[in-house]
């Protein structure tokens, strides 16, 4: 947004809580994503960095858990319920056409390093930006809306005044919380533990060489769990089972023994997992399903909306 806003020539400001880098989960990036690299002037940057190309994503399961999908609008088999007995499902991006993307692939990525080139892009473009600042709340007045945050952690707390302010937030929903509009789900209540492994065989699950660098999702034979195996670098693969929360374990101890455990349920990709090198301690995430009960507005008449972004530049604009 940082970046969308400089290019524009808009006077912004970015606070970023965190220092760069520092890692971060969401590492495989989706086809829309070129869009907006491409607007960004940002794609030779993603070259020069030598993140591994996406040029796809796969499925698997034992031998009767995949979903068969024709990804043209209806279901590979046929059936009235589009399930197939299948094992192994995979789809090339440039097997569907998509407005605006003119690559048939996109990126894995480093998140800490990709996070960095971002910010600093945006900064190159003009975009004021400051790292460690982290904000307390925004005072939504009959004036413009003041952001107050502190400079350092044992800063001063100081007050920032904006036209328009943007909750880049993510799934820590800043402002959703402070305005109460956040909304759980209550099906998708999905945690992870994951972890990065080096040397881990990607060949075990790969059909052809190409499906390699695919994105692969392994179901597993427990209710609503399957694993995400990412390529980070070529000899990198980011590892990360998702589960409910019923099934997500407090202790720190038993969190791994359910990612072994839940592992152990597919023996191929605990074989391989078993004989590759864990490069640091499991991380854990959670609470990344959820609703808004509204997305964007004017402060002075917050609209109720669902499943739509809907823009409406604030009346100073």
């Amino acid at each position: 947004m940082g970046a969308y806003l400089a290019k524009a020539g808009v006077k912004c400001v970015v606070l970023e809580r965190e220092l760069f880098p520092r890692p971060h989960v969401g590492e495989s990036l989706v086809p829309s994503a070129m869009r907006v690299f491409r607007d960004l002037d940002f794609l030779d940057q993603m070259e020069e960095a030598k993140f591994p190309h996406k040029f796809g994503a796969a499925w698997t399961a034992e031998d009767n858990g995949a979903y068969d999908m024709d990804f043209r609008g209806g279901f590979g088999d046929g059936s009235a319920d589009g399930v197939k007995a299948l094992s192994h499902v995979d789809i090339r991006f440039n097997e569907r056409v998509q407005d605006g993307v003119d690559r048939e692939y996109t990126y894995h990525v480093d998140r800490g390093k990709f996070d960095l080139l971002l910010l600093q892009h945006a900064n190159k473009l003009g975009a004021t930006v400051y790292e460690g600042v982290k904000v307390n709340s925004v005072d939504f007045g009959p004036k413009e809306p003041i952001v107050h945050f502190n400079m350092g952690r044992n800063g001063k707390e100081m007050g920032l005044s904006a036209r328009m302010v943007v909750d880049a937030s993510g799934r820590n929903t800043f402002l959703g919380n402070q305005l109460k509009l956040k909304i759980k789900d209550p099906v998708f209540d999905q945690y992870a533990i994951h972890c990065w492994f080096d040397n881990y065989d990607r060949k075990v699950f790969a059909k052809k060489n190409e499906h390699r660098d695919f994105i692969f999702i392994h179901f597993l034979p427990i209710s609503n769990t399957w694993i995400w195996q990412i390529p980070i670098t070529d000899s990198i693969t980011s590892i990360g089972v998702v589960t409910q929360k019923k099934n997500f374990a407090k202790s720190k101890q038993e969190r791994e023994e359910f990612f072994w455990n839940a592992v152990g349920t597919r023996p191929a990709l605990r074989d391989a997992l078993q004989n590759a090198n864990r490069m640091h301690p499991f991380k854990d995430e959670g609470d990344y399903s959820y609703a808004m009960q509204q997305v964007t507005g004017d402060p002075g008449s917050w609209w109720v909306m669902r499943g739509a972004l809907l823009i409406r530049y604030s009346r100073q604009v």
